[in-house]
């Protein structure tokens, strides 16, 4: 069978609750004005962003109890391609506080359920079904207690040996062992990537820090920073990306729009500088609806004109 998708992983899928308020107060009663649903996770995100844009993505996850059979039957309403594991323990659910009236947003994030040594077998087993029919591995977030810390790791070292490029987005204890397996991407904020180094690093020295991060294996970097901008190291070529600023409903899943938007020109064969557009584009499109990790095709089609690339 010919490598035609994008398989999108997600060791850590949530039942995502949004809920907005015209005024959030601590210690308080706030009374939400709107609640939304959906499935989560940044491999879900991911997945959802590529699936808006028309690419074939495949999403695997692990799903368990009453809150799993609830984001498989969000996931089977938005027309996802997904494979999922069952799991004893109860999937977790994570909340977003909208306030409109300060303009700002709170994650609550539950830690999801540990995993049985039989569970992480049986979600190998559904990666390496589904690895030989990828052109492209996103490999996103976090992995429940149970899964080796190298498990990204591993999974791009499969994926190198097949001839399948992979985009890693992860945060430590993940990152680093999946880095140095070689991935062709690795994105991250600029926090996760002083977490890799191990030090704080300065603005100023961005593009060292950078090249420090493809030192341990990373092909290609890109760097989000506050606001619509972000650096990249691109076959040892550094650049600077701004996009435009906009009114922002909800940032969360930004990332991952963009880590979408990136492995999805990709596998169009774009060149680099698309590929960057791209990605900013979607980053910047997420923002503009209340569901995480959401974009929709005309707002990534207005706003990707927009974006600079400004070499060093």
């Amino acid at each position: 069978m010919g490598r035609r998708m994008i398989l999108c992983v997600c060791l850590n899928p949530a039942l995502q609750r949004t809920l907005a308020f015209n005024g959030l107060s601590l210690k308080r009663v706030n009374r939400a004005v709107s609640a939304r649903h959906s499935a989560g996770g940044k491999g879900v995100n991911v997945s959802r962003v590529l699936t808006a844009l028309g690419a074939e993505a495949r999403l695997l996850l692990p799903l368990g109890g009453s809150r799993g059979r609830e984001i498989r039957n969000l996931l089977g309403r938005e027309g996802f391609s997904f494979k999922s594991v069952t799991v004893s323990g109860n999937s977790r659910i994570c909340t977003t506080l909208i306030d409109a009236g300060s303009s700002s947003v709170t994650e609550l994030v539950e830690e999801s359920v540990p995993f049985s040594s039989a569970e992480v077998r049986s979600v190998q087993k559904a990666f390496d079904r589904l690895l030989p029919r990828a052109r492209l591995v996103v490999l996103s977030g976090t992995a429940p207690a149970g899964f080796p810390a190298d498990i990204y790791g591993r999974w791009v070292t499969m994926a190198r040996k097949r001839g399948i490029p992979t985009l890693l987005d992860a945060a430590e204890p993940w990152a680093r062992p999946g880095l140095e397996a070689k991935p062709w991407f690795f994105r991250a904020n600029w926090v996760e990537m002083e977490a890799v180094l191990g030090r704080p690093a300065a603005r100023t020295e961005a593009y060292a820090a950078m090249e420090a991060i493809r030192n341990i294996g990373a092909r290609n970097v890109l760097i989000s920073l506050d606001g619509p901008c972000a650096v990249a190291d691109v076959e040892g070529r550094f650049s600077r990306l701004s996009g435009p600023r906009l009114k922002t409903v909800n940032p969360i899943g930004s990332g991952d729009a963009m880590a979408a938007g990136m492995a999805g020109a990709f596998i169009k064969k774009k060149p680099v500088s698309e590929i960057l557009r791209a990605g900013m584009a979607c980053g910047a499109a997420n923002v503009l609806t209340p569901t995480a990790g959401t974009v929709r095709p005309a707002d990534v089609r207005r706003l990707t004109p927009a974006v600079r690339i400004l070499p060093r």
